[in-house]
């Protein structure tokens, strides 16, 4: 819940488009509303988009599937678009050095979501990139974003797709 001015502010830091002008006059407050698909929900959309390409045809969609094609159109018409990065997924400590590395298995598993994702996303999804629960005790120091903007801007056409890396430690 925020106020009409709490609301501007956060339309202003996304880069939303403002309309506030089409509001009731005597509105105060805006209810926002998040959706988060999770990663495990991202890899069951993975493999129901590959069954649903096959030639096999499905005549009584199931409750399940139904959540399918209502998460993909989800997130095929949104226009800006949150990933939230887990670092204990994809960052590993190096005991030897005491730093953090990118994990190849989580990597991988990233990788993977991602091709996923440019291949379904609109080519006017803006994309920004969280990372949390940074909580390595070298990690004020550790620059996880520019890590990161390198290992994911081979995956996004940068002409259709706007990237913005940030890094949110909580």
């Amino acid at each position: 819940l925020l106020s009409i001015t709490d609301f501007e502010f956060f339309l202003q830091e996304n880069s939303l488009p403002s309309q506030i002008q089409l509001l009731h006059p005597d509105t105060r407050y805006i209810l926002l509303q998040f959706i988060e698909i999770g990663g495990d929900h991202i890899d069951s959309l993975m493999q129901f988009s590959l069954n649903s390409n096959s030639s096999t045809s499905v005549p009584n969609l199931t409750h399940l599937q139904k959540i399918f094609n209502q998460s993909l159109h989800l997130l095929k018409s949104a226009q800006k678009t949150i990933y939230f990065i887990n670092s204990n997924t994809i960052f590993k400590s190096n005991p030897n050095s005491n730093q953090l590395e990118l994990d190849p298995n989580g990597i991988d598993k990233l990788s993977l979501r991602l091709q996923w994702l440019n291949s379904i996303l609109s080519n006017h999804n803006q994309i920004l990139f969280l990372i949390s629960r940074l909580s390595h005790p070298s990690s004020t120091s550790f620059d996880g974003s520019k890590i990161l903007k390198n290992f994911l801007e081979p995956f996004f056409c940068p002409k259709l797709f706007k990237l913005k890396f940030k890094v949110k430690i909580f």
